[in-house]
């Protein structure tokens, strides 16, 4: 409940970045208002990538114990259909961070750039709030 309240209100104000855990985007009601009010970006990478960089698991309560890349690989499959509804999928897998960053501006630009067939009243709306929300660490 807290949870879906922060987020209510974080999506209520404009022009931000907001880092979502993985979990967020799961329950219902935060997807749609993520895919409603911002531009949903999902940064993934491969189940052995994300293991070496979520290190030693000691801030991720979800993967301590043993097997950890069986928890990652569970815990992205549990995922995988809400995950599925970003509005851009970005594999990090390969890339730097300066290449995330490259790909997600040209993302936003893509879909916040004015079509020939948007009214003016639309891409006002479209502007005023351009939050980019995206999964966490990935």
């Amino acid at each position: 409940k807290v949870e879906k309240e922060m987020v209510r209100e974080v999506l209520g104000r404009d022009e931000q970045v907001i880092a979502a855990g993985g979990g967020a985007v799961v329950d219902e009601e935060n997807l749609n208002l993520f895919k409603e009010r911002s531009v949903l970006i999902r940064l993934t990478a491969s189940p052995e990538i994300l293991l070496k960089r979520a290190g030693t698991g000691s801030e991720r309560p979800l993967l301590k114990g043993n097997n950890r890349q069986n928890k990652i690989e569970e815990l992205l499959g549990q995922r995988e259909k809400s995950y599925a509804q970003a509005h851009v999928n970005i594999d990090t897998s390969s890339l730097s961070v300066d290449e995330v960053v490259e790909e997600i501006i040209k993302a936003i630009h893509r879909l916040t750039a004015p079509s020939p067939s948007s009214s003016p009243s639309r891409e006002r709306n479209r502007k005023k709030n351009p939050s980019l929300s995206g999964r966490g660490r990935g």
